[in-house]
């Protein structure tokens, strides 16, 4: 065996010595794998780690048997004067090339050693909502035109799921592992209650509203944390980059699933956005200002018209459909 200082950077970094080369070149090389799969993407920062730590001892036991290789390539070049740069290149390839090969048999071999969770993908067309149970028990109701991914087996850490669009959950209650949605700028965190979120991703405005129970949210974009009770709803513009947190009746955010859309004081635009999702249709306004319109009204099971007349009953705008597109204009003097 070699004596630990004359070892290139990064093989006496894998013989347990202290070597910062070694340890970045690992770590541009980890960071560098390509997860075609998404599989590193969905762990947090604390189970990266210590997944790169697990495949680190793995390698550097792998790495053993391949000490005369390592032995080979320094004989060559370690009493060449001037040369240490192309012995640290030379060597540094090498190594990497070993990593490389071993990580792509150990990183094939995961579901042998570690199964890779099996990401399970639902989506709903516009105007269809569905019902789904989660591995753990967990109902949610995903709203029309979202998505929801969530692993087959959830792991013993946490229960971590990604939405695109809205859904209503009712999380089992589990103390050891937090239930977490990762919607947008929100990354909500509960134990066992049920919520309401409204995330789009090509929508300004969104929402996290709470039904029973106590959530944690995370506004990702301004590292801003929030407690919320339950009636309250955490409100946020993506453009403004701004948060507030108001009193509501969160009976009325589970209304959508029985087909009921129910708004408050809600704009023209935010109304609009709704109707595309639940008609298929795209809405075109003639006149911008029509858009801060607010509205207060309960559809229950409406045709797209006649949400449309009863709409046209409270303000003063006329409208046109055209196959798929709607057009909103002032009215005429």
């Amino acid at each position: 065996m070699p004596n630990k200082k004359n070892l290139n950077p990064l093989r006496r970094y894998f013989s347990g010595g202290k070597s910062e080369k070694g340890e970045k070149i690992y770590s541009e090389w980890f960071r560098s794998f390509d997860d075609s799969k998404g599989y590193l993407n969905r762990l947090s920062e604390k189970e990266r780690e210590d997944y790169q730590n697990r495949i680190f001892r793995s390698l550097q036991k792998k790495l053993d048997s391949k000490e005369n290789v390592f032995s080979s390539q320094i004989s060559l070049r370690i009493n060449r004067p001037g040369k240490w740069f192309v012995f640290y290149r030379v060597a540094a390839i090498l190594a990497v090339g070993v990593l490389l090969s071993l990580a792509i048999i150990h990183f094939s071999g995961i579901a042998d050693s570690e199964e890779v969770p099996v990401i399970v993908e639902r989506s709903n067309p516009v105007g269809q909502i569905s019902e789904i149970t989660l591995p753990d028990g967990t109902t949610v109701w995903l709203g029309a035109a979202s998505s929801l991914e969530y692993p087959e087996e959830f792991s013993d850490e946490n229960r971590t799921v990604q939405l695109n669009g809205q859904a209503f959950f009712e999380v089992e209650h589990d103390r050891d592992r937090p239930f977490i949605v990762e919607s947008g700028p929100f990354t909500t965190h509960v134990l066992g209650t049920s919520f309401n979120v409204r995330a789009y991703h090509d929508d300004a405005d969104m929402d996290v509203t709470l039904a029973t129970g106590k959530v944690e949210v995370f506004v990702n974009r301004n590292a801003e944390k929030l407690i919320l009770e339950p009636n309250q709803r955490l409100r946020y513009n993506d453009l403004q980059g701004l948060s507030e947190v108001e009193l509501v009746d969160a009976s009325l955010a589970k209304m959508w699933t029985q087909r009921e859309l129910v708004f408050i004081r809600e704009n023209f635009a935010t109304i609009a956005k709704t109707f595309e999702r639940w008609h298929g249709v795209e809405f075109v306004f003639e006149d911008e200002s029509l858009k801060k319109e607010t509205f207060v009204y309960h559809f229950k099971d409406l045709s797209l018209t006649n949400s449309l007349i009863i709409l046209n009953e409270l303000a003063d705008f006329d409208y046109e459909i055209d196959n798929d597109t709607v057009f909103i204009r002032r009215s005429a003097e």
